[in-house]
């Protein structure tokens, strides 16, 4: 169950691509690091917040695990926005 209980979920590797964002595993925390350009966003599993640099900005909801398939919560991007 999440946060808000009609949180939308974003296959994370769709939504990275349709904003030109390149996803790698992360080698030093269980997650995935978000980069484009100059940025770099650090996505743990199961935070309900990401890592704009030294930055935490809240999400709202965990990024989730679904047979192999990760998703974020929807509010990933007004999140990224501000």
């Amino acid at each position: 169950m999440n946060q808000f209980g009609n949180q939308c979920f974003l296959n994370l590797n769709e939504w990275a691509k349709a904003r030109s964002w390149t996803v790698a595993k992360a080698s030093d925390f269980p997650g995935f690091v978000l980069s484009k350009g100059t940025d770099f966003i650090k996505l743990p599993i199961g935070a309900h917040e990401c890592f704009w640099g030294d930055k935490k900005v809240p999400l709202g909801d965990a990024i989730i695990d679904v047979d192999g398939t990760f998703f974020v919560p929807e509010s990933i991007d007004s999140a990224i926005k501000n």
